[in-house]
């Protein structure tokens, strides 16, 4: 084990010694020698229009745009000139007329992008700001915005962080909600059958000041509510992987009391649709436990098991117990059966 921890040791000391020799490498020009892997953030521009993610909200824009502008060249950011022409790409519809309205100026004047890019920069970014929505405006598309907001066919997990963006937009505009108006507003955003299943849930809470510190109640959060909801599609999601499921079946392409779907009836057993087995399937080897049994059984040649005598002398030899307590309730009460049978006539009538 010594030996095994000494080469680990020396084996990390020599790569150690490796990439500091490398990173201290210069090229022949006396730049940094740079590494042969390339590592890319995958990247998406922000737009902002009539139609965009921003709208409204220039402040936001800038702010994710310039952030963008930092990765750019190895993390040393972009020229005014490349910050320039990113910004005429990003803007879309009428928030791009102050845009061309600064370069048609530019270029009626005469005057060089390169030497005019940050300049013309600021001022577009000045005449996008002056057009941010006033707290009035805003706090009315917040209000609505939320008074429209369902969950719909969202699960509960990708429901969980859009209803908590309405509240924090509601939070920036001066209007936060307590937690009893959010656990009683987030039902509300829910179809009504699983809004009453939360509000009829009863469970465990901790609470300290209960005997055992748990006590039994209803959710009292809306993050509690949330809780029950993900629990409930969870739970329908692993039932409804067992009904897919059907492995396990012996039929498991056919269908009960159906028969193939060209024979185009109903019937028993498959018979009309062309199945051998009761569900339209192969008939199994193993052995009738009614013919075992009973001697008889109610499906004749439409059984899906086999009433061949040697799968039956197997069956019985399986399952002796079975066989065993039928043939002695059989042999017990057969007499009894048959003589109550005999004594039962027509009743005389009086006369």
């Amino acid at each position: 084990m010594a030996k095994m921890m000494a080469a680990l040791v020396e084996a990390n000391t020599n790569t150690s010694e490796a990439l500091v020799k490398l990173s201290a490498q210069k090229e022949p020009g006396g730049g940094r020698v740079h590494s042969t892997m390339r590592v890319q953030i995958p990247t998406d521009w922000p737009k902002y229009g009539d139609d965009g993610t921003y709208d409204g909200g220039p402040k936001r824009f800038y702010f994710h745009l310039e952030n963008m502008f930092c990765l750019a060249n190895d993390g040393a950011g972009l020229s005014w000139h490349e910050r320039w022409i990113a910004l005429g790409h990003s803007l879309k519809g009428k928030k791009k007329i102050p845009y061309s309205r600064v370069l048609n100026v530019l270029q009626k004047d005469s005057k060089s992008i390169l030497d005019c890019a940050e300049s013309a920069y600021d001022e577009v970014k000045q005449k996008h700001l002056r057009m941010q929505e006033t707290d009035a405006h805003k706090s009315d598309r917040v209000l609505s915005q939320l008074e429209l907001l369902k969950k719909g066919n969202m699960t509960a997990s990708e429901f969980e962080p859009v209803f908590e963006d309405a509240c924090d937009e509601l939070e920036e505009v001066g209007m936060p909600r307590g937690f009893k108006e959010k656990k009683r507003g987030y039902p509300l955003k829910i179809e009504n059958s699983r809004k009453v299943a939360i509000l009829k849930d009863r469970r465990a809470y901790q609470d300290p000041a209960a005997l055992g510190g748990f006590t039994t109640s209803g959710p009292e959060t809306w993050e509690e509510c949330h809780a029950i909801l993900a629990g409930y599609e969870a739970n329908e999601t692993e039932v409804k992987a067992y009904r897919e499921h059907n492995s396990f079946s012996m039929n498991p392409k056919g269908g009960k009391g159906r028969g193939d779907a060209k024979g185009g009836k109903k019937g028993k057993g498959g018979k009309k649709g062309g199945g051998k087995g009761k569900d339209g399937g192969a008939k199994s080897a193993n052995g009738c436990k009614f013919m075992a049994k009973y001697g008889n059984c109610s499906r004749g040649d439409d059984c899906g098991f086999s009433h061949d005598p040697a799968a039956l002398a197997a069956y019985k030899k399986d399952h002796p117990e079975y066989v065993q307590a039928w043939e002695h309730y059989s042999n017990e009460y057969k007499g009894d059966y048959k003589g109550a049978k005999g004594k039962k006539g027509k009743r005389k009538r009086k006369g």
